[in-house]
């Protein structure tokens, strides 16, 4: 695994619409925000492991919408998760629950999410002092009020 921090284009903008929508299960809202990506390039860059085509991109929320969590879709092994970040207690990832990989792939979707988190940092950009990157995230259980107050 080694993902590394790319423009994002034309041809990756169409291939994570793509592979959203062939996604089961995706909530209307995540969908909206990746077709919003595609019309509005909220995002200039996504990480990618180029041996693989695993990949990671923000879903960032409409303009002035505030937020407690920050969210990523997450394409690895032929398979589309939706990844949340809380930073508040503690650096903490969940799968979102309509995502949630089987118990036999977990730890090695556990090890992919954050191996890419860490190489995009909190926004897809490099901070010098790396003030924006993560650095301890620990994967939790998805706590039921990132549902219930609809954070993204």
């Amino acid at each position: 695994m080694t993902f590394r921090l790319h423009d994002l284009i034309s041809d990756g903008i169409e291939r994570i619409v793509r592979d959203a929508e062939q996604t089961v299960g995706f909530r209307t809202q995540f969908l909206d925000l990746v077709h919003f990506l595609k019309h509005y390039r909220t995002e200039n860059s996504w990480v990618v492991d180029d041996s693989t085509g695993d990949y990671l991109v923000e879903l960032r929320p409409y303009f002035g919408t505030p937020r407690s969590d920050y969210w990523y879709m997450l394409f690895a092994k032929n398979r589309t998760f939706l990844v949340g970040v809380r930073l508040f207690p503690a650096e903490e990832v969940f799968f979102a629950p309509e995502s949630t990989p089987t118990l036999e792939e977990r730890l090695t979707m556990e090890g992919i999410a954050l191996e890419a988190l860490k190489v995009h940092g909190r926004y897809g950009f490099e901070v010098p002092d790396g003030a924006l990157n993560y650095k301890n995230l620990t994967f939790i259980d998805c706590p039921d009020r990132a549902f219930v107050q609809g954070d993204i």
